[in-house]
């Protein structure tokens, strides 16, 4: 008897174990290719971090290069501002302010007139109403003629001095009369100085920074000696925006090359340690899974692979079922004790699951699962039968309130949703439709809505009442700056015209009592107008923007020195200061706290005046400080009430509504403000803006 052969099981694939060796070689690849890219990425963002930093150093020396040029053109323009320069026979005090400006900026003024050739005026390089040549023109960008042509400020380009036969920038303001350039003042740049300003500046190692004129030729530049004839990779430029200048930031390639050759053999160290010791665990490994895998298949009763995780899988598939089960029981359970009206159909419509909610809320009392839904309620208009049928198609469909007649003719309201379902293979099974009655819910809305209606109403009226009082109040304004000016203005003048025509015939007594009435009008009038201050800061649109509380400071600041040019205060402006406000109004507060503390520091010796910031209680305040004559704080709160004063008007003058205008505008802004001081010692003056 010939034995029967048993054929050979074919060949389904490759094996586990030889499949998972060459999917950890496939991996390697990856890892080569990330870490290419990485090395690559690295590089890239230092360049990148370079530029920006480039960015920023050339940014603030450009920064600095225009308040350098601005305050020397606003120099300039305060000489050409002046009245002395509009008279020939006062120009010898003009050439003494103009020596100030020598000796604050450590250059020279020249004043010279628009004719060709232009004719030198006076230079406080030499002595006053010596006779001086025509004014030198040099090649390229002139200052000085370009701002006679143009009657605005100019900065030339670089030239070298006829002279001193040095690298020279020149800085040129017009003066202009008339709508017209009747003189020129001008200054000297030397060009060593700002060599200086960028020597000083801070450089990363390798790199260089250069500032060329308009005509693009070196004004100054500092270079390594690693940068010289070698080839840079970023270029940095940034414009300035008083002169036609650039400021120049060159990163040469040198500076990346220690950084690529070290992260290049990092990297190659790296790649060849992980594939290595990566190759080796995963061939254990693959091994290991393969035998596991391979007893999952073939196990028999009583016998485990010995691997955990094939061993749980193997529990998790003889539960799988069990689980499937009690869920569709649980799932049962929960749709059908759900607190909102919730039925599951399938693609013909027919009830699968359904809720208690949904039987009492829709009158049905019977086992509806099985049947179709339209042949429960064959009422069901059309319009809903094809949103039945979208939700089939995979729409998700809901509306927040639909107007529903029932078959007893009541109206109800309903919010719904219909949401199709898919089965294990990604087809549609069917839909869920999720619905709840909000008639009592809409009932409640219209209620609201005439409740609402009646209060814009209401806010209507009201708004008409305020705007009423408020032109009432325009209204006023103008009689108390119309009405009482012109009484005044004829008591001041006729009291004015008795000293002057009858003077004679008084004697000194009445003479005092004259100038009493004078003195009292124009108090009237200063009154009035402190009235008329105090009511408009109030008025206009609030629009809240950052202000730079710091650079507002030092503005007024400089126009208090300007206006009392004899006295020396000494002032601390911290830097960085902004809050968010009206500029007007936050202009307005700044103004009123500092002229105070001028006024009120007047005795003090030596003077002292701070703006700094104050940190309580989570809030950051404004403060306002001086060592002058201060206050008693057991009458502070007269401070801001409109015309009390705590001095005497001959001891410090003024009207009492500066105060008062300050805690108006800072409540406007939901603020808050603040005031401390003692007899003698100072006082200080501290408010908070929300942001």
């Amino acid at each position: 008897m010939t034995p029967r052969k048993t054929k050979a099981p074919a060949q389904k694939g490759i094996q586990l174990a030889s499949f998972l060796r060459r999917l950890i070689w496939l991996s390697v690849l990856p890892l080569i290719v990330l870490s290419l890219w990485l090395a690559t990425d690295a590089l890239h963002s230092r360049q990148a971090q370079d530029r920006r930093q480039a960015g920023i150093i050339a940014g603030n020396f450009a920064t600095d290069l225009d308040q350098y040029l601005a305050a020397r053109i606003g120099a300039l323009q305060m000489l050409a501002n002046s009245p002395l320069i509009d008279d020939q026979t006062r120009w010898g005090e003009l050439y003494r302010e103009a020596q100030s400006f020598n000796g604050f900026f450590g250059s020279h003024v020249i004043l010279a007139g628009t004719g060709q050739p232009m004719r030198m005026l006076f230079n406080t390089r030499r002595p006053f109403g010596r006779e001086l040549p025509p004014l030198p023109v040099p090649r390229g960008r002139a200052a000085a003629p370009l701002a006679a042509a143009t009657g605005k400020a100019v900065v030339g380009d670089l030239f070298t001095g006829p002279v001193s036969n040095t690298q020279l920038c020149s800085i040129a303001v017009p003066v202009v009369r008339e709508g017209k350039a009747r003189y020129v003042l001008l200054t000297i740049l030397e060009a060593s100085r700002l060599q200086q300003r960028i020597d000083q500046r801070l450089l990363p190692a390798g790199w260089a920074i250069t500032l060329r004129d308009g005509q693009g030729h070196v004004i100054a530049q500092r270079n390594s000696p690693q940068h010289q004839e070698v080839r840079s990779v970023d270029r940095v430029e940034v414009v300035s925006t008083v002169a036609p200048w650039k400021v120049l930031i060159e990163i040469p390639a040198a500076t990346y090359q220690p950084s690529l050759l070290k992260l290049a053999v990092m990297l190659a160290l790296g790649l060849v340690a992980s594939t290595l010791v990566g190759v080796l665990c995963g061939s254990l490994a693959a091994r290991r899974v393969a035998r596991g895998v391979r007893s999952l298949v073939h196990r028999e009763p009583g016998t485990t692979c010995g691997i955990v995780e094939i061993e749980e899988a193997r529990e998790l598939l003889e539960h799988t079922a069990a689980a499937r089960r009690e869920s569709e029981e649980r799932q049962e359970l929960f749709i059908r004790h759900a607190p909102a009206a919730l039925a599951m159909f399938d693609a013909q419509m027919r009830y699968l699951h359904v809720s208690q909610r949904w039987l009492s809320d829709y009158g049905l009392d019977c086992d509806v699962v099985g049947k179709s839904h339209y042949d429960i309620f064959p009422e069901i208009p059309e319009h809903w039968r094809e949103l039945h049928r979208r939700g089939l198609n995979g729409e998700v469909l809901g509306s927040e309130g639909d107007r529903f007649v029932r078959a007893d003719g009541t109206v109800h309201w309903i919010r719904w949703e219909i949401r199709p379902w898919r089965k294990a293979d990604g087809d549609i099974g069917g839909i869920v439709i999720f619905s709840e009655d909000i008639t009592g819910l809409k009932q409640a809305q219209e209620e609201i809505q005439a409740l609402n209606d009646d209060l814009e109403i209401r806010v209507e009226q009201r708004t008409a009442e305020l705007k009423a009082a408020n032109q009432e109040l325009d209204a006023f304004a103008y009689a108390v700056s119309h009405d009482l000016r012109a009484p005044l203005r004829a008591m001041i003048g006729f009291s004015q015209a008795l000293r002057e025509d009858c003077a004679e015939q008084l004697s000194d007594e009445g003479l005092d009592y004259l100038l009493e009435i004078s003195t009292a009008g124009y108090r009237m009038g200063e009154l009035v107008d402190g009235l008329l201050v105090l009511s408009r800061s109030l008025r206009g649109t609030l629009e809240r923007r950052p202000v730079d509380v710091s650079g507002l400071a030092e503005r007024l600041a400089t126009e208090l020195e300007r206006g009392e040019p004899g006295r020396r205060v000494q002032w601390q402006v911290e830097g960085g200061l902004e809050v968010s406000g009206d500029e007007r109004m936050i202009e307005v507060v700044l103004t009123n706290l500092l002229s105070n503390a001028w006024k009120y520091s007047a005795g003090a010796e030596p003077a002292r005046i701070t703006v700094r910031s104050d940190k309580r209680d989570d809030r950051t305040f404004i403060c306002v400080e001086d060592n002058g004559a201060g206050f008693d704080m057991r009458h502070a709160s007269r401070l801001f009430q409109p015309f009390q004063r705590l001095h005497r008007q001959d001891e410090f003058p003024g009207l009492g509504i500066g105060l008062a205008t300050v805690q108006r505008i800072i409540n406007r802004h939901g603020g808050a403000l603040e005031a401390e001081g003692e007899p003698g010692k100072g006082a200080s003056f501290r408010f908070w803006l929300p942001n």
